[in-house]
């Protein structure tokens, strides 16, 4: 019986210490920008099971625009929240990669509107496993 107790506590255990999906890569998608859905190259470098950092790159009216991803979380296998910067603002990115790990849906917040409700969409479709 203690044998049993023990093996279900440690199966619980790795159910909730699950490893996110890998989130290195390169991403082609659209970022909501300016009231418009802008291309965009997203690149992830995971650095473990639980950190990753990463950059991107968008294509506005007004030019490139290449912005950082830090601190990057797994918050669960498939949900990652990172923090973006670039020359517009600082804000968060929430993300969740698709069960194979092929794209993500994500959506991100400006920190100089904390508390909207309304997150703009951030998407992309792996083209490579390497940053």
């Amino acid at each position: 019986m203690r044998t049993l107790l023990t093996t279900g506590l440690l199966l619980l255990a790795h159910a909730v210490h699950a490893t996110p999906l890998e989130l290195t890569g390169q991403f082609a998608g659209v970022i909501w920008s300016a009231g418009v859905l802008v291309p965009s190259t997203t690149t992830f470098v995971q650095i473990d099971s639980r950190h990753a950092y990463g950059h991107y790159q968008m294509q506005t009216h007004e030019g490139l625009v290449s912005g950082q991803l830090y601190e990057c979380t797994g918050l669960r296998p498939k949900f990652w929240r990172c923090i973006w910067s670039d020359q517009y603002g600082v804000g968060t990115l929430e993300l969740e990669l698709s069960s194979d790990g092929a794209n993500f849906v994500g959506e991100w917040r400006s920190s100089s509107h904390p508390h909207s409700q309304v997150g703009m969409d951030w998407t992309g479709k792996r083209v490579s496993s390497t940053p």
